[in-house]
């Protein structure tokens, strides 16, 4: 059989199957605040779940960035990778660098490092400061034009407005900030035409600074050596403080047990000195020699 199935009261016209259905909804109530109450926490410990994958994602992300090197990574990029890759370090000065590739560069000089590009004389020996552009001619700073406090700005801007700086010989004097903690300004000549033809070359220079080609020298890398002193990634030393260099000595003699001896030293194209080894040196232990690098 199928079918609704009511039960009447007798005689007193009542509807017992509403009322039994009424009475079965009311204790329904409770089961349907419990299903409501799920369903909320069913979304929460969706919620929840998210957020810990997130977490995880975090961590795992975080982990590769444990120490300050990898947290401090840099990263650079070129503009062409089939003609020049780049990469950087931790410590490396932010900033965009142009690099020209070819056969025919123009040539550019440096000088060392100055303090100040605006308030700091560049000294004066007296005498013109000259510029030769290979054999196409010379650009001449009269030594009446500047004296021992004309800045780095104003011999700049000396080279710039000199009426020989022209058409083979045309140079462009600026400013460089290397980024050093000290004596960070050069003042860089580049010539305005490219090719070895128009190799600059200052052949008279009255002032202080330094166009020496050893000047910004060569970096001699040694696993664990310490200092202040700064390389560039393209291995040359820019600063102007100390530097600790390791180097293997020949083998000497020792004046007597445990005596100090003094070992001799000499550098290619001239140059020489000496180390003392103390008297309380092991052998084998690396001596290290901290001084300024020379020009």
């Amino acid at each position: 059989m199928s079918g609704d199935i009511t039960f009447s009261g007798l005689g007193s016209g009542t509807d017992l199957g509403s009322v039994v259905e009424k009475l079965v909804e009311i204790e329904r109530a409770q089961s349907y605040r419990l299903e409501a109450w799920k369903s909320t926490w069913e979304a929460k410990i969706e919620s929840i779940q998210g957020l810990n994958s997130r977490l995880l994602s975090l961590e795992l992300f975080v982990n590769d960035f444990k120490s300050a090197s990898q947290f401090l990574a840099t990263t650079a990029s070129s503009s062409s990778q089939t003609v020049l890759s780049v990469s950087s370090t931790s410590t490396a000065k932010p900033g965009s660098h142009s690099i020209i590739v070819g056969s025919s560069i123009p040539h550019m000089l440096a000088s060392q490092g100055w303090a100040d590009q605006n308030t700091m004389g560049i000294g004066d020996d007296g005498g013109d400061f000259v510029i030769s552009v290979g054999d196409k001619g010379t650009i001449t700073i009269d030594s009446g034009d500047f004296d021992a406090a004309t800045t780095l700005q104003g011999l700049r801007d000396l080279i710039n407005s000199d009426v020989e700086n022209t058409g083979d010989v045309a140079v462009t004097a600026s400013i460089l900030d290397d980024g050093s903690d000290t004596n960070p300004y050069r003042l860089v000549i580049t010539a305005d035409n490219g090719g070895e033809d128009y190799e600059i070359s200052i052949t008279a220079n009255p002032t202080d600074l330094t166009y020496a080609a050893n000047w910004i020298n060569p970096v001699v890398n040694s696993g664990g050596w310490s200092g202040t002193s700064q390389a560039t990634s393209s291995g040359y030393y820019l600063g102007s403080d100390n530097k600790t260099y390791t180097f293997t000595a020949p083998t000497v003699t020792l004046d007597g047990a445990n005596a100090a001896t003094q070992v001799t030293w000499t550098k290619t194209g001239g140059g020489s000195g000496s180390i003392v080894i103390p008297d309380n040196y092991v052998a084998g232990t690396n001596i290290f020699v901290d001084g300024l690098v020379d020009g």
